[in-house]
């Protein structure tokens, strides 16, 4: 269930403080960031403070880590709409529409793959 109230995830999804987003790529003994992709798809509002920041962080871990969406279909689905809406109504930045665009061309592909896909399965709970 996508929880789009949740607040901001005050504790660090990894041991160091990252100030790329090459970190996404590498060998995290295990992170693949499930809260990080919930609490990205969660900012996605046009209100949001810090949504130059929170589209490039998406685009990006989205470009590095396209499981997390392409495991978990409720999550595509509502995260293209969140992209829909933005690209309709909030006034952005040059580089967060042109990202905001690349999101919803890979959502596109993803959601279009979904229903062949045999090993479809949503992501456990970001909330751990």
């Amino acid at each position: 269930m996508l929880d789009t109230e949740q607040p901001r995830c005050n504790r660090p999804q990894t041991p160091l403080t990252h100030h790329a987003d090459d970190f996404m790529a590498s060998d995290l003994a295990g992170w693949r960031g499930e809260a990080l992709i919930h609490m990205l798809h969660n900012s996605l509002r046009p209100d949001e403070f810090d949504l130059d920041l929170d589209v490039h962080s998406l685009w990006s871990l989205i470009q590095r880590r396209q499981d997390l969406v392409d495991a978990d279909l409720e999550l595509t689905r509502s995260m293209q709409q969140r992209v829909v809406a933005l690209l309709d109504a909030a006034q952005l930045s040059g580089q967060s529409r042109t990202e905001l665009e690349g999101i919803r061309f890979a959502l596109r592909l993803i959601s279009s793959s979904a229903p062949r896909r045999a090993d479809h399965r949503p992501l456990r709970d970001h909330s751990e």
